[in-house]
C-alpha cells in the first residue's frame, strides 16, 4: 500500500499505487470469476450476474486493466 493520511475531517484516505489498484482490479474479476470483457457485457446489458458485478463495474468502470 502506498500510504495513509487523514484529511482535514479526519477520513482516512488510503493511497495505492497504480500497480495495486489493477491487481486489486483483476484480483475482484477472479473473485468473480468474470474477465473485464464479460463484466462490461452484462454493464452494457444493465444485467449483472450479482450485486458484487454491479458494484465492482461502478467502481471501476471503463477501467481495463485486467
Amino acid at each position: 500500500m502506498t500510504g495513509r493520511r487523514s484529511d482535514q475531517n479526519g477520513v482516512e484516505v488510503i493511497e495505492i499505487s497504480d500497480q495495486e489498484y489493477e491487481q486489486s482490479v483483476r484480483d475482484a474479476l477472479r473473485d468473480l470469476g468474470l474477465t473485464y470483457a464479460q463484466l462490461r457485457a452484462q454493464a452494457r446489458k444493465g444485467d449483472f450476474q450479482s450485486g458484487r458485478a454491479r458494484r465492482l463495474w461502478l467502481a471501476i468502470g471503463s477501467a481495463d486493466c485486467a
